[in-house]
């Protein structure tokens, strides 16, 4: 029989064992599904021998036609996890498909109330037996359609449909398809009144208890119906509270999005609000007094901010002034936060009393963020320095540069010298004002923008020289001036985007600035760019300037609309796990022969894994310990992007390890690895016994493929980006021994999943055997993971039997 029984799943533990026993063995195959569950669905699922898939929608239609496009097989039979085939079922449909004239069958289903079949107007028909090639969905928040392009029939047997478990999970459920239903209300304006609000949910019960004969099902029909009468008028009380769009609140600040822009931060947020989509509601909260939503200024960010976010029931919260309100970690809104640059941290004396404030709320900040954008990859090599622990969290989006280019030049009134030199940018001590006087000694200069009145009283503006300032400049005199201008000069300390510079480029203007590692990425777009490292240097360049000549520029990256579109994905539901990119191998040295680095470095090529990075970590001449090495393997992986840690020891064989087996328990579990064969013994991860907290082996054989377990050996330990954010790095106060222990006891503690594939087997030659010293570091290093999380009465029993402890050392 050609078919595959197709079932969508979430947190189903409860139900999917019968669901799955009904069809195992009988069905072609069986795909699950699954919406991310956190119980034991998909694991139940795959001990069936199930398929499963992960994918997330926010409607069941789409879940369904996600399903559709990977099923093979000339049929199939879509299924809840809470439906059961009968022996009646299976022997009808097996002898309906074998030869028949339809593309789809109707199915009958008797719903059960707390586990006893009702009889009275609770049997419906769905067309859920279809012919693969003919069959389509449509898509809908609930109550999903299953269409064929041909005939349909229907079958006679009755489906048992467990539908209606307990009070609680009926309440659930009704109220779920309740908030679904006002959403679809909102969406088609659907008018209502008193008729719908109360005529509606009376009918809903008489015709269901009444009329339909549910009384004959017993007293407990009324729980049933009363709640189908409920969930009829919750659907219309709740259609002016119900979302159809999502929102998101925008941090501006001091900054009225539209107006004359004042910053760097103030042009990122001109990027986001001038390419808007119409498919979410913004709310741009400041407290300038153009605002689009004005509000207090004092207590801004600590309380009006977050308290209009969460009355305004916003989904998502973009941080643009790089701040993400502390009250807000205590509500499920997406929190989004722009990192800048780092100058606070390497150059606090530019941002007087400020620097400190600005490093505490910084850090706090990127704790409570759910992504960190940042605009460049120097500053996120930096970021990977400070904080690697969070570098799941980052993406590196390019903000824009192409907003002037649909902007009218607006002429502003300057002298009409030549040659023209141009600053654009907030004229404060970390933008070196002073540097730029003493670069350009008697030339024209315009200096564009807002200015810190105390900064300017320190310049020292020579009697000869010819200085113009100019504030509250528009787009369109910013164009006309980066016309005019024959060359842009920067001398910034630090930069996290530089959004003038890169204007100025983009329109053709040539740019001598001095020598930031950021810059050298525009470099590679705009030949027009000159980088100095000296005013002397700055000074020679200025002199020849009326030798260059404006350039027309090439294609480049830096594209609101494209940042945009990336930036909206950060919030928009996740379809599937991003691929796993690349694999980082961390490999741990200490007098390894240059044969068994090359054995291993040849197994690793054979596993196949597409794009992968080795690091071999040297420890030889310093006595590091296994976990500093770990560590340092890590932070060079996060510095190339890599998805997937796989920590190793060089005694090992990976013979018998594919890529398709490191892709499957890094889907299982958070911290994993593989059976271990030592000394022709075949281990299976390991325990922490209960009262000396000591990790051992287990020897015996699984009857499953992935087990979960206390701990996984450190000879081969794979984890991910999200797992070093979620418990940071490995203890580096472990030298040898237990390192691995403890890492999987922080990942447990933190809710992470740890195990095994049984099925998949290296060898470790546990090379270490022969070292004297190995069972004086076991125990120095069982007892101090013994200290660390033991408990009072584990404590006062180890005391107990020190003697019998230092007996055995």
């Amino acid at each position: 029989m050609n078919l595959t029984v197709l079932i969508i799943t979430k947190n189903a533990e409860d139900t999917i064992k019968k669901t799955l026993e009904s069809v195992t063995g009988w069905a072609t195959s069986t795909t699950i599904i699954d919406d991310y569950s956190i119980d034991k669905t998909k694991h139940i699922a795959r001990d069936y021998g199930c398929t499963v898939l992960l994918h997330s929608s926010f409607n069941f239609g789409e879940q369904r036609a996600f399903a559709l496009s990977h099923v093979s097989t000339e049929w199939i039979l879509v299924l809840d996890s809470d439906e059961v085939l009968t022996p009646a079922n299976k022997k009808e449909i097996e002898m309906e498909i074998l030869d028949t004239e339809f593309d789809g069958y109707y199915l009958q289903f008797r719903n059960h109330l707390f586990g006893k079949k009702l009889m009275q107007g609770e049997l419906h028909k769905k067309l859920v037996l279809l012919r693969t090639q003919k069959a389509f969905i449509t898509a809908k928040e609930i109550h999903e359609q299953y269409e064929v392009n041909g005939k349909v029939g229907v079958l006679l047997t009755e489906v048992n449909h467990y539908s209606y478990r307990s009070i609680l999970q009926i309440t659930r459920k009704f109220f779920d398809y309740s908030i679904r239903q006002a959403r679809e209300y909102k969406r088609m304006h659907k008018k209502y009144g008193v008729k719908e609000l109360f005529l509606n949910p009376f009918h809903m019960f008489y015709s269901r208890f009444i009329i339909d004969g549910g009384y004959k099902d017993g007293v407990a029909r009324i729980i049933l119906d009363k709640a189908f009468a409920l969930m009829e008028f919750f659907s219309y009380v709740l259609i002016p509270f119900v979302k159809t769009k999502t929102r998101i609140s925008v941090d501006c600040g001091p900054y009225s999005v539209g107006g004359i822009v004042q910053s760097g931060i103030d042009r990122l947020l001109q990027g986001i609000y001038s390419n808007a989509s119409k498919e979410y509601d913004y709310f741009w909260f400041s407290f300038a007094n153009a605002s689009h939503n004005k509000l207090p200024t004092h207590f801004f960010s600590q309380l009006w901010l977050p308290l209009s976010t969460i009355l305004n029931r916003c989904d998502v919260f973009l941080g643009a002034a790089g701040n993400i309100p502390p009250l807000l970690s205590h509500f499920p809104i997406k929190k989004i936060l722009f990192l800048h640059d780092f100058g606070f941290f390497s150059s606090p004396d530019k941002y007087d009393s400020s620097a400190k404030r600005l490093q505490k709320q910084t850090e706090g900040s990127i704790r409570r963020a759910d992504s960190i954008v940042l605009f460049h990859d120097e500053i996120y090599k930096e970021f990977i320095q400070r904080y690697p622990q969070y570098s799941y969290k980052v993406v590196v989006i390019p903000a824009g540069a192409d907003h002037l280019e649909k902007i009218k030049e607006k002429p502003v009134f300057i002298q009409s010298k030549k040659p023209l030199i141009l600053f654009v940018g907030v004229v404060k001590p970390v933008k070196r004002i002073d540097t730029i006087l003493a670069a350009i000694g008697n030339m024209y200069c315009v200096i564009a923008g807002p200015q810190e009145k105390e900064y300017v009283k320190t310049l020292k503006i020579g009697k000869t020289q010819n200085i113009q300032f100019l504030q509250n400049v528009s787009d369109g005199q910013l164009k006309w001036l980066y016309k005019k201008a024959d060359v842009l000069v920067y001398t910034s300390e630090h930069e996290g985007f530089c959004y003038p510079v890169l204007e100025a480029l983009t329109l053709g203007l040539p740019v001598i600035a001095f020598d930031l590692p950021l810059f050298h990425e525009y470099k590679k777009y705009f030949p027009h760019l000159t980088l100095v490292k000296t005013v002397e240097k700055m000074k020679k360049e200025l002199n020849n300037i009326e030798k260059v000549s404006k350039i027309v520029p090439r294609d480049n990256p830096y594209s609101w609309k494209t940042f945009n579109s990336t930036l909206r994905a950060l919030w928009q539901p996740a379809r599937l796990p991003r691929p796993l990119n690349k694999i980082a191998f961390i490999v741990v040295l200490y007098k390894t022969p240059d044969e068994e680095k090359k054995r291993l470095e040849r197994e690793i090529r054979k596993i196949g894994v597409q794009s992968y990075a080795i690091y071999w970590i040297e420890n030889s001449p310093n006595s590091k310990g296994y976990a500093a090495g770990i560590n340092e393997g890590i932070r060079n992986g996060l510095l190339d992007n890599c998805d997937l840690f796989i920590a190793l020891n060089p005694d090992i064989s990976l013979d018998n390890i594919t890529a398709a087996a490191i892709l499957r328990v890094a889907n299982e579990f958070s911290v994993w690895g593989f059976a271990m064969k030592q000394n022709d013994t075949i281990y299976y991860g390991g325990e922490i016994d209960e009262w000396r907290l000591s990790g051992g082996l287990l020897k015996k054989k699984p009857a499953v493929i992935f087990l979960s377990v206390d701990f996984v050996s450190g000879s081969l330990m794979g984890f991910s980006r999200n797992v070093v954010g979620t418990i940071g790095l490995w203890d580096e106060s472990y030298f040898m021994y237990y390192e691995d222990v403890d890492y999987c006891q922080r990942a447990r503690e933190a809710g992470l999943s740890v195990g095994i594939d049984s099925s998949a087997i290296y060898e470790h030659f546990e090379t270490s055997q022969t070292n004297r010293k190995k069972k004086n570091w076991i125990a120095l290093s069982r007892w101090k993971f013994f200290w660390k999380y033991s408990n009072v009465k584990q404590k006062i029993r180890e005391l107990l039997r020190l003697p019998k402890t230092f007996a055995n050392l």
